[in-house]
Order: C-alpha cells, then sequence, then structure tokens
C-alpha cells in the first residue's frame, strides 16, 4: 500500500514536472549552442549582432524564469499536496484508506524530497550544459588539474558529511512545513496565517539554538584541541550540525504525527 501511496503522489504532479525540468533542460541546451557558437565566431571574426543579443537576453530570461517556476512549484506541491490531502477536503478520503499515519507522513516526505533532489540535479546539469562550451576551450592540462581536484574534493570525508547534512536538512526542511501546517490546523479561524507564523516562529527558535550550539560547539572545541586545527573543527561542525537537524526533524515529524493522529480537524 506504501507503493500506492507513491505511486499516487508522483502521478499526480508528475507531468507537471517533468515538463518543467525538460523546458529547462531545452533552453540550457539551447544556450550552451549558443555560447559555443558565439565564442567560435568571435575568435574568427569581430562578429557582433544585436539579433544575438537579444536571443541571449530572451534565453537567459526564460531559463531564470523556469528555475524559479521549478521552486515555487517544488514548494508549493510539498504544501499543497500535504495539506489538501490530510486537512483539506481530501481528508476525509485518506483516513479511510487503510494506511497508518505514519505511512502516510512518509510517503509525502519522501516525495518531497525527490522532487527537491531531481530539481537540485536538472539545476546542475543545467549548468554544465551552459559551461561546456567554455570548458571546452580549457588547456587539456588546466583541465586535467580542475577535474583531479574536483575528484580529490568529492571522495573526501568532509563532502561526505556534507552531503549527508545536505540530506538530512532538505527532510527536515519539509518536515517543519508539515509540523507548521499542522500546528495552524489546531485552530478554527486563519489557519493558513497561523501556519505561517507558527513556520516563522519556528525559523527564530531555530536560529537563536543554533547560535547558542555553535558558541558552545566553538568554545568546546577552543579547549580541547590547541593550536589551529581547521580540519578537526570543521568536523567537528558538520557533524554537530548533522546531529542538531535529524533531532529537528524527529521533533518536527513525530509533533506532526501526533496532531493528525489525535488533533485532527478536518474543515
Amino acid at each position: 500500500m506504501f507503493g500506492k501511496l507513491l505511486k499516487y503522489e508522483f502521478k499526480s504532479v508528475g507531468a507537471w514536472f517533468f515538463g518543467l525540468y525538460g523546458l529547462a533542460v531545452f533552453i540550457s541546451l539551447g544556450l550552451g549552442v549558443w555560447f559555443s557558437r558565439n565564442i567560435k565566431l568571435q575568435k574568427e571574426t569581430s562578429f557582433n549582432s544585436n539579433t544575438q543579443d537579444i536571443l541571449l537576453f530572451a534565453l537567459s530570461s526564460a531559463l531564470v524564469a523556469v528555475f524559479i517556476a521549478i521552486f515555487i512549484a517544488t514548494l508549493l506541491i510539498i504544501i499543497r499536496r500535504f495539506y489538501n490531502n490530510i486537512f483539506g477536503r481530501e481528508g476525509y478520503l485518506t483516513l479511510t484508506l487503510p494506511v497508518s499515519t505514519h505511512k502516510t507522513i512518509l510517503a509525502k516526505l519522501l516525495t518531497g524530497f525527490i522532487w527537491n533532489v531531481c530539481s537540485g540535479m536538472i539545476f546542475m546539469i543545467s549548468v554544465f550544459l551552459l559551461a561546456f562550451p567554455a570548458l571546452k576551450q580549457l588547456q587539456p592540462t588546466y583541465l586535467a588539474d580542475v577535474m583531479n581536484a574536483a575528484k580529490d574534493a568529492l571522495l573526501s570525508p568532509k563532502f561526505g558529511l556534507f552531503v549527508l547534512l545536505l540530506i538530512v536538512g532538505i527532510f527536515t526542511s519539509i518536515l517543519e512545513i508539515y509540523f507548521a501546517i499542522s500546528l495552524g490546523q489546531l485552530f478554527q479561524d486563519y489557519r493558513g496565517l497561523l501556519a505561517f507564523a507558527f513556520y516563522f516562529v519556528i525559523n527564530l527558535t531555530r536560529s537563536f539554538l543554533d547560535y547558542l550550539a555553535t558558541g558552545a560547539g566553538t568554545g568546546l572545541i577552543n579547549a580541547v584541541i590547541s593550536g589551529n586545527n581547521s580540519n578537526f573543527e570543521d568536523y567537528y561542525h558538520l557533524t554537530l550540525n548533522i546531529i542538531v537537524t535529524v533531532i529537528y526533524g524527529l521533533i518536527f515529524y513525530f509533533g506532526t504525527h501526533y496532531i493528525i493522529k489525535n488533533k485532527l480537524n478536518i474543515q
């Protein structure tokens, strides 16, 4: 049943997202071809055209607009799918399904995470398509040095911790939205406004606690180690951020679960 929930979540918004992703890649490819052609023309002649400038501006503006649309769509899908399926009219249908509250939350959480990851990958692919013509102009030895440096960075333990922090951070950010929405549904009126207010308060509280944790952590590092050991400090801060983010995520998850399980108020 959990697999069916995931399939339904993807099917409901898949066409919209894949359309935006395809448009982003298409425009990036067009810009990449334009850059490659323009670089070649500038090397061979002093070619310059207002039409080329207009085309560049139009394609660049379209690409920025598509990425803004992807960001907004991802955020709205996370909010609307959770709110409508649980606290909206669709909630009556959701409650009749032979699925636990945990599986309902996890299905939406995993779907939101995957859409976030896909959006990030499309952004990186688009950047690569844009930069590829410039990369071809680099000297082979310089390009090899850049590739080796990138390889060393990607294989380092610090990068692994960073990726883990990024993954945990995405999950926690989505759960924070769910928790704020759930808190807003505890009231009869102005639910959307209250959910936004709760989200703002939660963010403010997190920032304050993170500031305290960072200050305490820096003091602990200075007390434990002698001299400058930036490597140890980086590992410490990354590990601390991962642990704190996981704790936040668990609070948001179980808080959301408790409200849906015990305080559900469908309008």
